[in-house]
């Protein structure tokens, strides 16, 4: 995350966007916002995709460790796509995803 937001640190992972940020701390998501900071406890899912990603974001892997880098480039993934799409619609541009290719 870049030095010029002005939000707190925290532990593991920030989810950040033009209007704000979500970081995981411990077991509760902050919400910063340019209104201000609330805090909301993360709810107990179901053995599930969200409740495994969270976990592997807070560290807390139970046997998924094999797991988390194929976790981590579906997730980079993910972002160079938003920001190609982003890229794409500010700029008239077209955009190649090459970044993953061997």
């Amino acid at each position: 995350m870049s030095l010029h937001q002005p939000f707190t640190p925290a532990q593991t992972v920030y989810v950040v966007g033009d209007g704000g940020a979500l970081p995981l701390e411990d077991d509760a998501v902050v919400l910063h916002t340019p209104d201000g900071i609330t805090r909301r406890d993360i709810p107990k899912w179901q053995n599930g995709e969200l409740e495994t990603w969270l976990n592997l974001c807070c560290g807390r892997g139970d046997g998924c460790e094999e797991q988390t880098g194929s976790w981590q480039t579906e997730g980079l993934r993910t972002l160079d796509l938003i920001l190609a799409y982003k890229q794409s619609y500010q700029t008239g541009e077209t955009i190649c995803l090459n970044r993953w290719e061997d």
